[in-house]
């Protein structure tokens, strides 16, 4: 059996008009196996396994491989891109068991290097029957039970697929693998559930009982290696007492830059209400935070100006039919909370009332904030019926009427100029 797992390729060259959706293909005696196409990509990852079926025959010295890439069209031929050819006499001389092809440079019909490269890892079992290699020398005085030999070294096969519920926020996990002093690391990931699903190969020169005594070591851990931290929140505590909560939070950037680097780029966020701050926040040894449970329950509205056309209703009322002004608006509220833990970054609720629109998008209607302060009390500034400061969350907020904010009630069916005034981003006026 033969399999050559296609990994990756990367410095692609892109098309006039966007980049391509490359696809692997490989060609052993005749024989063609391609992977998945990866839709507008120049470095694309594949991690796809082909296997071909030698059918009882081993290999010779002169077998080989050809790997095209092509760009994939749905209609009509791929056209090419790039192709390397691998030869197969180590594995055929049973020197080693894998052959791993990194940074394989991709040429063009010409023969010229098109500046892309492929990685490829090609492994080989020879077939049970086939005759002992005459490469393989044994061992003088390894010899087992029945007179046999050991006349190849063994291999070490394994395939990383994923991971899950790692902790930490806003992570970059990566897997080390390390057997018989040889170590392999995955890639990159984000996330606290990665996926890897790569496979590494493992050469071994030593006995099956003596690598049977041996121990594989797989450690997952965060890479850090820009040794930087962009834009994160800091969360502010009294050292003395790490049980005292949080005493505000600091956004901050922090880099460790060697001579002549250039520090890494920062991004500034267009729009601070979209920031995810509980991602993005460092905890101080022995600080947690903890979770709480948030319940709003909308009651009912009032006064809500008219959002729609009543040509409608004027024809329905010049036919004898009934008039219904509230068929004139149709509101729903949409309630925005950044908060998930306590004590959250968030300090406010963002409650914006909607008109629901059959033809086009929905339109707001007006908005309101309601501050945390009104719900929840951090202690000291709370007074009980004993007269005694009370320590906590207060038991509720409402059932109460809260005003809207937004442009001028008239209604009209032009462009309204102060839409922004509707989603509370400026001074705004009364609406109901």
């Amino acid at each position: 059996m033969l399999r050559v797992v296609v990994e990756s390729a990367s410095g692609l060259p892109k098309k006039k008009l966007g980049s391509p959706d490359p696809i692997a293909s490989v060609v052993f005696k005749g024989e063609t196996k391609k992977t998945r196409s990866v839709n507008s990509e120049i470095n694309p990852v594949w991690k796809e396994t082909l296997e071909f079926d030698l059918k009882g025959s081993p290999l010779d010295s002169s077998s080989f491989i050809d790997v095209l890439v092509k760009d994939f069209e749905t209609l009509g031929k791929d056209k090419f891109i790039g192709s390397a050819k691998v030869y197969l006499k180590d594995l055929a001389s049973g020197q080693v068991k894998s052959l791993p092809s990194k940074n394989l440079a991709l040429v063009n019909d010409s023969g010229q290097n098109i500046g892309a490269t492929i990685d490829l890892i090609i492994g080989y079992e020879p077939p049970a029957n086939s005759p002992p290699n005459p490469n393989d020398q044994p061992d003088a005085g390894v010899v087992g039970n029945a007179g046999m030999c050991y006349c190849s070294d063994p291999y070490v096969r394994i395939r990383i697929i994923e991971g899950r519920q790692l902790p930490g926020n806003n992570i970059k996990p990566v897997v080390k693998i390390q057997v018989c002093g040889e170590t392999h690391r995955t890639r990159i990931k984000r996330g606290n559930n990665p996926f890897f699903d790569e496979m590494f190969f493992y050469n071994v020169h030593m006995l099956p009982s003596d690598l049977f005594d041996q121990h594989v070591s797989i450690r997952v851990s965060t890479s850090h290696s820009a040794h930087c931290v962009i834009r994160k929140w800091l969360l502010l505590n009294d050292p003395d007492d790490s049980s005292s909560g949080a005493k505000g939070y600091l956004k901050v950037s922090m880099f460790i830059v060697g001579t002549g680097d250039d520090p890494p780029v920062e991004k500034r966020e267009q729009d601070a209400d979209n920031d995810d701050v509980e991602s993005n926040l460092l905890l101080p040894a022995g600080v947690a935070l903890r979770w709480v449970l948030l319940q709003l329950k909308v009651y009912r509205g009032e006064d809500i100006p008219q959002m729609d056309d009543s040509i409608s209703q004027s024809l329905k009322e010049a036919f004898g039919g009934e008039s219904n002004k509230k068929n004139l608006v149709d509101p729903f509220v949409e309630a925005w909370f950044a908060g998930k833990k306590f004590p959250s970054m968030c300090e406010r609720i963002k409650l914006t009332v909607f008109d629901w629109d059959r033809l086009t998008k929905n339109d707001a209607i007006g908005t309101t904030y309601l501050n945390l302060n009104s719900i929840a009390s951090s202690g000291g500034a709370v007074e009980g019926e004993t007269g005694e400061t009370e320590v906590g969350f207060l038991p509720a907020f409402g059932p109460s009427f809260i005003n809207l904010y937004g442009s001028p009630r008239e209604f009209t069916s032009f462009i309204d100029p102060y839409e922004d005034l509707n989603y509370g981003k400026a001074s705004v006026i009364l609406i109901g």
